[in-house]
């Protein structure tokens, strides 16, 4: 705050009478100030200069602000220093604007000082299509030509808060816009220099590599030559453009560089050769150089042959299986991080549980998982390479949705922070009242709902980073790492191939490769999914066990790859397999041994997820439960087809649960064969109440004279049924018996409805189905 405070210089004017103080005192207390004193204080020095007229709308504005305090304080800062302040500024709705900017926090005095009347006009916060324009800088000198361009900075770094505290931008527009901004700032710096012809290139990295640049990034960067250009010149333009981003002259500084991720490191030349990247590149490059080089993009190139080096550097990255051991190296890397005091840190926005790391970690690591297979999900935006992602079925709709939706909200509470304090904050507020300012400036109405939405959302990211990438392969050592690879790879090594397969006691290991390929690769274009590929990959080592395991290998794997072909929704099931790799062995045996089974579980896929469930258990169905289970499913259905389809869909469900349980041993014949029996006869009592019902509304209902018993009927079991013998594949042997009585209100006698009612029955019981 400029001038003396009340305390220092209680003579400086004139108090307000009393009653009015008070009023002031009760108004900011509504609006929600937290130091009562000082706004006062400042209320007072901001109306002296405004005059009093303007009270009602300053106070308005004050209310609407996301932090009243620092915006009333940055007001008194900027309106009543000895230089006055434009009178254009009282204008309708300036004042307000101003406010509404100050508000977001205290850099903000800073930034829009000198620039009030351009802040505060109307379309000052509209970002065109082609802005920011490279300036067209003058000046005498380099140093009169530098301060110009960090004014033009500023001023364009002004514009895109506005934008996006207005939401003219949303948080994903806004780093692209400061990410062009660094870009035109590094051309502008050249023609500074006098460098921009030279035969060099700037190639961003990290977040402006990505387009995703926040309020307060550094820019990571390295600078690169033509093999035969010296390295003088370049490397004196490479200093004067480190120094003049580091704040020239006694300017303020424009960004912070981070030049550590250059070819060679931190004890590599500054501008190293195309020839000399090329070879510290293929020296030294391992994993987290892939990982790195996502993000990499030219934004100054005036060399011949910086394409085709970037071009080799995607190659490295993307068109190489991203294989067994590194993976495990990148979730070691993790869970260092994880491990780490910020990683701890429930308010640490950017390394915690659930912050912005884990969704940049998922990305990367599915991008290397798939980008040699499928180039649309290479690039370095996180927020395209998500859309991507799930547009090729690596992420499903709900997946991607909801960890897109997560890093949306994530950066834009980390760039609000960061507008609070203009310095790199990746933790929430400790105090209440900037964590409660915080949450107005993203438009909730306390801190409350900013904390709940928060939680709500890191949830979820957490979810599906541990689904997809802790909980995978975590398992696995270096024995397991060429099952991995021959799924992983496009084009697996021959080597490795008759390494795996000739261990798992096929007769021919290479027919094997091709035949189990398939499940990685299908012939079937519906069939290929990248999450198919993901879970097959974690699950392929369980798998060639349980093949290896069972009595005839080549069987059980054909067996296994047309049923599951068959299946049309591979990744589903394999996902289900690996959270459950003991039921692997089960499916193996039953692909294997009943093709009945598994043609009735293929036929009926909405099952499996049950059935998975259920084979975990040998705990047998009581009739009455089957009973209670079937009705409540068949409740409420009133179109027949849709009857039908869930009662071969229990059916199968059942039979395919009973049959695993039978093939592994699990279950006694004698228990079979009462399990099967009782599942026949909660179907045939379900499907009698369903006959029944048509019946009536076809026949009409029997009347009974007045005294005698409502007619009954019963269904006796015979054969097989009737001495709870039933087995897969028995047939249904039974009578009907009524007593005889009561007749329709045409005289139709009970036989003719009982007769009706059997034909009805015998319809729905031979119906075709899929079960």
């Amino acid at each position: 705050m400029i001038g003396k405070t009340p305390d220092l210089d209680p003579g400086s004017f004139l108090p307000p009478p009393r009653n009015s103080e008070h009023l002031h005192r009760e108004r900011l207390e509504e609006i929600g100030v937290a130091s009562i004193d000082r706004a006062l204080w400042n209320l007072r020095s901001v109306l002296k200069a405004i005059g009093l007229e303007n009270e009602t709308r300053l106070l308005v504005a004050l209310e609407a602000a996301s932090d009243p305090d620092v915006a009333l304080g940055g007001l008194e800062r900027l309106l009543c220093g000895s230089l006055g302040f434009p009178p254009a500024l009282l204008e309708p709705d300036r004042i307000e604007r101003l406010i509404a900017l100050l508000g977001a926090g205290d850099p903000m005095v800073d930034l829009a000082a000198g620039n009030l009347l351009e802040v505060t006009t109307e379309g000052f916060s509209t970002l065109q299509p082609d802005q920011p324009l490279t300036p067209s800088i003058g000046g005498a000198d380099e140093t009169a030509r530098a301060r110009a361009l960090t004014g033009w900075h500023r001023r364009e770094l002004l514009r895109i808060v506005c934008c996006e505290l207005s939401g003219t931008l949303d948080v994903e527009q806004t780093g692209i816009a400061l990410s062009d901004l660094a870009d035109q700032t590094i051309r502008a710096a050249l023609e500074v220099l006098g460098g921009a012809e030279l035969p060099m290139a700037v190639v961003a990295l990290g977040k402006w590599g990505g387009r995703e640049l926040n309020f307060s990034s550094d820019i990571d960067l390295y600078f690169i030559r033509e093999d035969e250009t010296p390295a003088g010149p370049c490397e004196t333009v490479a200093r004067g453009i480190l120094r003049l981003l580091s704040g020239y002259a006694g300017s303020t500084p424009i960004y912070r560089t981070d030049l550590r991720l250059r070819p060679g490191g931190t004890t590599g030349p500054l501008v190293p050769t195309l020839s000399q990247a090329r070879g510290e590149f293929r020296a030294v490059a391992g994993t987290w150089e892939r990982i790195v080089h996502i993000r990499s993009r030219p934004v100054h190139d005036k060399t011949r042959h910086l394409p085709g080096l970037l071009a080799e550097v995607e190659k490295f990255v993307f068109e190489r299986p991203f294989d067994l051991e590194e993976i495990r190296r990148l979730q070691g890397w993790k869970e260092v991080l994880e491990s780490s005091p910020a990683g701890k840190d429930t308010a640490e926005l950017k390394v915690g549980w659930g912050g912005i790391r884990d969704v940049e970690y998922l990305v990367q690591y599915l991008q290397l998982l798939h980008g040699q297979v499928h180039v649309s999900i290479r690039g370095g935006n996180i927020y395209h390479a998500l859309r991507r992602l799930d547009a090729i079925g690596a992420l499903t709709a709900s997946e991607a949705a909801r960890v897109l939706d997560g890093y949306r909200f994530l950066r834009s509470v980390e760039h609000h922070r960061m507008l609070q304090h203009r310095r790199q904050s990746f933790s929430l507020p400790d105090d209440p009242a900037q964590f409660r300012a915080l949450a107005r400036s993203l438009g909730f109405d306390d801190s409350e709902g900013l904390q709940e939405a928060l939680d709500k959302k890191r949830q979820r990211i957490r979810t599906i980073l541990e689904n997809l990438f802790h909980d995978l392969f975590s398992e696995y050592g270096d024995e397991q790492a060429g099952e991995v690879h021959v799924i992983l790879a496009f084009e697996p090594e021959p080597d490795v191939i008759d390494r795996v397969f000739g261990k798992y006691s096929f007769r021919d290991p290479r027919k094997a490769y091709r035949l189990l390929r398939r499940l990685a690769f299908p012939r079937q274009p519906g069939l290929r999914s990248p999450r198919a590929r993901h879970y097959l990959a974690a699950l392929f080592p369980v798998l060639l066990e349980a093949i290896r395991s069972s009595p005839d290998p080549d069987q059980a794997a054909l067996m296994f790859v047309d049923c599951v072909e068959t299946l049309g929704a591979p990744a589903i099931f394999y996902q289900q397999l690996t959270e459950r790799p003991e039921t692997c062995q089960i499916f193996v045996d039953l692909f294997g041994r009943s093709r009945y089974l598994s043609e009735l579980l293929l036929h009926n896929p909405g099952v499996l997820d049950e059935i998975v469930d259920r084979v975990r258990t040998v705990r047998r169905a009581t009739e009455q439960t089957l009973l209670e289970e079937l009705r409540s499913s068949v409740a409420g259905i009133d179109d027949e087809s849709e009857f039908l389809r869930r009662i071969h869909e229990f059916r199968a469900l059942h039979f395919v649960h009973i049959g695993i349980l039978d093939l592994s041993g699990r279950l006694p014949l004698d228990q079979v064969l009462l399990s099967l029996s009782a599942v026949a006869r909660a179907v045939l009592r379900v499907i009698d109440d369903k006959a029944f019902e048509r019946t009536e509304a076809q026949f009409g209902k029997l009347v009974t004279p007045k005294g005698q018993a409502t007619p009954r009927h019963c269904l006796l079991a015979l054969g097989r049924l009737g001495g709870d013998e039933m087995g897969y594949s028995s047939d249904i042997d039974m009578i009907l018996v009524h007593d005889g009585f009561g007749a329709n209100e045409r005289g139709d006698d009970a036989r003719d409805f009982w007769a009706e009612h059997l034909k009805h029955m015998t319809e729905m019981l031979t119906h075709s189905g899929t079960g």
